[in-house]
């Protein structure tokens, strides 16, 4: 549970009264004494929110990978689900996609690895984005919020270029024959 100015709700403001009762005492002076209730104004500062960072990455096409965290950022009153898609999935991968937060453990941040996709073709450096959809739960606050999406750029490993390697066969300057194999090194 949250510690204090940590919110539940995040819904603004309330009011609280206290009702302590007689005191219970070995003291004649306090025993039995009942002191006034306490009204209590309550400002809720908290404002619900769904933090995405951090918003802009970087991953190869080695395999390069960057983590991510979503969070809540206040107690949601029903189970918000994230889902979470790359927009060019040959160049970067995100795991895991779904996400869910409960109203028992939105205040657990959830780790996204955001990995570089291998694509054999000399493209330069490509940018795509981490797209967070909106959620999808039964809580009207969080219903209508729309998270950050995260920017990314996958580093090209390829070079354009032609593989040159020893002819096989002999040859000579009698009209003779030898092949070689030349695999392209890049589309």
């Amino acid at each position: 549970m949250p510690g204090p100015g940590q919110g539940q709700i995040g819904r603004g403001k309330g009011f609280r009264t206290s009702h302590p009762g007689a005191a219970v005492s070995s003291d004649p002076d306090y025993a039995g004494r009942n002191p006034a209730d306490v009204t209590v104004d309550v400002n809720d500062n908290d404002s619900p929110g769904i933090a995405v960072s951090p918003l802009d990455g970087v991953t190869t096409e080695r395999g390069g990978f960057f983590n991510l965290t979503v969070a809540l950022q206040t107690q949601p009153t029903a189970a918000v689900i994230l889902t979470l898609v790359s927009t060019d999935t040959t160049e970067g991968a995100v795991s895991p996609a779904l996400l869910t937060f409960t109203p028992r453990d939105w205040n657990v941040a959830r780790v996204v690895t955001v990995t570089g996709v291998n694509d054999d073709v000399d493209d330069d450096d490509q940018a795509y984005t981490i797209q967070v959809d909106n959620p999808t739960t039964s809580d009207p606050v969080y219903a209508a919020l729309n998270p950050a999406d995260v920017r990314v750029v996958n580093l090209d490993d390829d070079t354009a270029g032609i593989i040159v390697s020893a002819i096989s066969g002999n040859t000579s300057e009698i009209s003779a024959q030898a092949t070689n194999a030349m695999p392209s090194a890049s589309r």
